[in-house]
């Protein structure tokens, strides 16, 4: 969604700059309200994550995306049935909020 306002208000930016921006600033635009759209820090790394693990202190491990958390320095967290869970994001923390035994599940079929 930011890609496409990011592309009109290059657009718009170009037609006023004139010249080259007309072209350049259209496409810079769209790539920073690409960047926007991405939402850095919201799941969209992979378990390829989980080397972190390497650094010794990762004691856990996000039930949504698989990546390893430190449970004693980890900003989300969540008891659900007695249990504690830990996340890497607010987003992560939300999505098994929605919908617990999803997760769990998996979780129980990776173990």
């Amino acid at each position: 969604m930011l890609c496409c306002v990011g592309l009109l208000a290059g657009a718009a930016a170009g037609q006023y700059l004139g010249g080259p921006w007309t072209s350049i600033a259209p496409i810079a635009g769209f790539g920073i309200g690409l960047a926007a759209d991405m939402k850095p820090g919201t799941c969209f790394h992979k378990k390829e994550h989980r080397r972190d693990a390497d650094l010794g202190t990762v004691k856990g491990m996000d039930p949504v995306c698989g990546m390893a958390v430190d449970e004693g320095t980890v900003q989300h967290r969540l008891e659900h049935l007695g249990t504690s869970y830990y996340f890497c994001t607010p987003g992560c923390k939300s999505s098994f909020q929605a919908d617990p035994e999803k997760y769990i599940g998996k979780m129980r079929q990776a173990a």
